[in-house]
């Protein structure tokens, strides 16, 4: 999803695209490994294209956590940081950094 949150992109489908941060870096990290040797989550990094006034950018980086603490339990509860930026590659709304544990 593409744009700036708050400009063409709601907090609502900014929270959709956190979401799909999540299942993507799953996606990516299951070419690496067996996703069966996953046993948590360590940290995460949301980055936000947001409006210049927007400064809720925790509310869109929650819905990534809440996300990986639904799919993974405990185990899913991580750091995290959230930030805001004037732009994003390709000019997505959110992108996520995820360090997941592997045994």
């Amino acid at each position: 999803m593409s744009g700036k949150i708050l400009v063409d992109v709601s907090v609502d489908a900014a929270k959709d695209a956190a979401k799909w941060c999540v299942a993507n870096s799953l996606a990516a990290l299951a070419s690496v490994v067996d996703p069966t040797t996953v046993v948590g989550v360590v940290d995460m990094l949301v980055a936000c294209n947001t409006a210049q006034e927007f400064g809720d950018h925790s509310e869109i980086a929650d819905a990534a956590s809440l996300h990986l603490e639904a799919l993974f339990g405990a185990a899913g509860r991580h750091t995290r940081g959230a930030i805001g930026c004037a732009s994003l590659v390709r000019n997505v709304c959110v992108v996520a950094k995820i360090v997941y544990e592997a045994m």
